[in-house]
């Protein structure tokens, strides 16, 4: 689970909200753990949330993950690379619920 605040800032005259990650993340289990710091390290994203809904088995997973490394890819090849990056913790799953985006560019 990511802890994160809003904070408002202006931009020329344009109003927009940047997020801060302010609190080390708390995980439910080992496996959250493992997961959320495999992804931390491969994909350097902006945000990120992992969380076991298997009822604490380890057996299905919630991913959703935003990261300037899935800039230009389709959603297919977004997926393609989470899943190489996790695919030994993928074998010992039952299913996995997966969604990632890129960050929208910014205008200047």
């Amino acid at each position: 689970m990511s802890f994160r605040f809003s904070q408002t800032l202006w931009a020329g005259t344009r109003l927009t909200t940047a997020l801060r990650f302010y609190s080390t993340p708390t995980f439910a289990n080992q496996g959250e753990r493992q997961i959320y710091e495999k992804l931390t390290q491969a994909l350097e994203p902006t945000t990120l949330t992992v969380a076991d809904i298997s009822g604490g088995c380890g057996s299905m997973y919630r991913i959703s993950v935003c990261s300037p490394k899935f800039q230009g890819l389709n959603l297919v090849r977004q997926h393609r690379k989470v899943n190489e990056i996790l695919k030994d913790e993928i074998s010992g799953m039952h299913g996995l619920q997966l969604e990632t985006s890129a960050p929208k560019p910014t205008k200047a």
